[in-house]
């Protein structure tokens, strides 16, 4: 792993909440491609902060850039051709010759000026068009012309090699910029392979898995399917249980049938009392509607008449002939008590839960609720030997009161009444018994905390 991948695999667990290889990648993709580090930037979607600017610029001058491609080594070939001609007009110098060696040495250079016209003519001044031949500082003689064509020779060989190592050079850099871009390709194709793996295994982890029961292969779903299978492939038995299938279907269908005529006819009387109310029908009109209402009532009290058996009836055994337990039926005696109602309400869990609650909850008195007892049967005396007491029997007034002295007594025992009825109720109440205590505890204390219980007279009896 290179600084750069470590770099952005550090920094990317705080900035993306992730760190990853293909993230990792992508980053270094993304840097390698954008313009600038605020275009870095945007593409990675990063959060305006000092830490994701100062990423993206990390990030944007560290990455690697692209070579331009065709058009980059084409002006690098242009560039190391002019360099050459520039080192070659440098080394170029003005030679003299004889006017005997004029013509043929003249017609040589034409033709290598020809094949290599990055040469330089130089034209003299004089009337014979004669090149001047360099003279050296210390005063030697002439060089011969074999010596100059020499020197020229390899002056040529090394510019040739130069311009070849030029030319080579620009070779490797489209070599290279071919393979980078066939690495690319790879790479793509590798990561795009891989998300399609993950998503696969994601997706076949979610699926769920459906197990077969093996335990029910011959009673339950398993049979029936393999009965219907079997009666596929026989053609006589499949005519022999075509009425049966028959049969059966319009059983469905006319339960299905009644149903939806029900719910029609049940629309049709809302209909018409929606219609008519407010309104002044026909006795022909009220006696439809109430024939209507009728027969729905007749039809739902139908539907609620229960043909279950309501008594305990023996569990069927879960295991089947061969001895193993069959797992459809032990499932089926658990899902008995979810099964609705034909009264149309659903009774769910916690219904019953809430009527057991309020079942608890309600106050029962026990004994006091029980009609009192009365004995059937008294002593029996003798009747002989019963003493009559004079004195039980009320004595009555010598004379009779007026009508203005009965009211006036009557009112004065009612007064009385009241009073004693007052004075019952209020020894009657709990805070009555602590009355003095009370008493004594507020000449003691300035600030009295009392805690009773309701309508134990807190308010009305303390001073």
């Amino acid at each position: 792993m290179s600084e750069l991948e470590r770099y952005i695999s550090d920094q990317s667990l705080s900035l993306f909440g992730l760190s990853d290889q293909t993230t990792t990648d992508f980053v270094i993709a993304s840097a390698s491609r954008a313009k600038s580090a605020d275009a870095l930037h945007a593409v990675l979607s990063l959060p305006d902060t000092a830490d994701g600017h100062r990423f993206a610029q990390e990030v944007f001058s560290r990455a690697p850039r692209k070579s331009k491609g065709k058009h980059s080594a084409a002006d690098s070939r242009r560039d190391a051709e002019q360099k050459i001609k520039e080192m070659r007009n440098k080394n170029f110098g003005f030679l003299l010759e004889d006017d005997s060696a004029s013509a043929p040495l003249s017609s040589k250079k034409s033709s290598k000026r020809k094949e290599e016209p990055a040469k330089v003519e130089v034209k003299s001044s004089s009337k014979k068009e004669r090149h001047t031949r360099k003279r050296d500082a210390d005063g030697r003689d002439w060089e011969s012309d074999e010596e100059e064509k020499e020197r020229k020779r390899r002056r040529e060989e090394e510019e040739d090699e130069y311009h070849s190592r030029a030319m080579s050079d620009g070779d490797e850099e489209i070599v290279d910029e071919e393979a980078q871009k066939e690495e690319e390709r790879l790479r793509d194709a590798k990561e795009r392979d891989d998300f399609a793996k993950r998503v696969r295994d994601r997706d076949r982890d979610k699926t769920k898995k459906v197990v077969e029961d093996k335990s029910s292969r011959t009673s339950g779903a398993a049979a029936e399917a393999a009965q219907r299978r079997a009666l596929a492939d026989d053609a006589a038995a499949r005519v022999a249980a075509m009425p049966g299938l028959r049969e059966r279907s319009r059983q469905e269908y006319l339960s299905k049938r009644e149903i939806q005529q029900i719910e029609l006819l049940r629309k049709e009387i809302a209909d018409d009392e929606a219609l008519f109310r407010g309104m002044k029908i026909t006795k022909r009109e009220q006696r439809d509607l109430d024939y209507k209402k009728q027969v729905l009532a007749l039809a739902e009290s139908r539907l609620k008449i229960k043909d279950k058996y309501e008594g305990y009836q023996l569990p069927d055994e879960y295991e089947n002939e061969q001895g193993k337990i069959d797992k459809k039926k032990k499932e089926n005696v658990l899902y008995q008590r979810y099964e609705e109602a034909k009264e149309g309400q659903f009774v769910t869990d916690i219904d019953q839960w809430e009527e057991a609650q309020a079942k608890n909850s309600a106050f029962k008195s026990g004994a006091l609720d029980k009609p009192e007892m009365v004995d059937e049967y008294d002593y029996v005396f003798d009747e002989s030997q019963t003493i009559q007491f004079v004195m039980d029997k009320a004595m009555k007034g010598e004379g009779l009161l007026n009508d203005k002295d009965s009211a006036l007594r009557a009112q004065i025992e009612e007064a009385e009444r009241k009073a004693q009825s007052i004075d019952q109720t209020r020894k009657s109440l709990p805070i009555y018994t602590y009355r003095e205590q009370l008493l004594e505890a507020i000449e003691t204390h300035q600030v009295l905390i009392v805690v009773a219980e309701t309508g134990s007279g807190k308010t009305t009896q303390l001073p």
